[in-house]
């Protein structure tokens, strides 16, 4: 990957291939169908953006964040990851513009979100994944940030 130990922001675009029903911690139980999702998050750890993507494409972790119920199951596979490097949160703006081309999954990602965010995952349906990556780079161009993107 050349995505560095830098801080930034980053939209996972994730593809479930078949129905999922999830305990996803406070949640509770979530039905995930089938198609493309994209996931709003920042990383301005000590890792930044190669710590936390990483994490995310690897199939084995310890769940901790709502994405790993996802991101750890054989069903799910993480396409494309959009990104940038930024010292500022700008999860919310991407979830907020992003929900405008989708359907949100409520509370998903966002239980600590100070913003007001439905959530931080969006449901594409059955568009492919590089449709819902150039939307994600219209958002990030919205939110004046300069995307980057990482297929996988």
């Amino acid at each position: 990957m050349d995505i560095g130990k830098v801080p930034g922001t980053y939209v996972l675009i994730l593809e479930v291939k078949s129905p999922l029903i999830k305990d996803v911690g406070v949640l509770g139980e979530l039905y995930f169908k089938p198609g493309v999702y994209a996931y709003a998050g920042s990383a301005l750890g000590p890792g930044g953006l190669l710590g936390r993507i990483s994490r995310h494409v690897n199939k084995s972790k310890r769940v901790k964040w709502h994405i790993d119920y996802l991101t750890t199951d054989g069903r799910v596979d993480v396409k494309a990851i959009v990104y940038t490097e930024t010292y500022l949160k700008h999860e919310c703006c991407l979830a907020k513009n992003l929900a405008e081309y989708g359907e949100v999954v409520k509370g998903f990602g966002s239980t600590d979100c100070k913003q007001g965010c439905i959530g931080h995952l969006v449901y594409f349906g059955e568009q492919d994944a590089r449709s819902v990556v150039k939307i994600t780079c219209d958002v990030f161009t919205l939110c004046e940030l300069n995307p980057s993107v990482l297929w996988l």
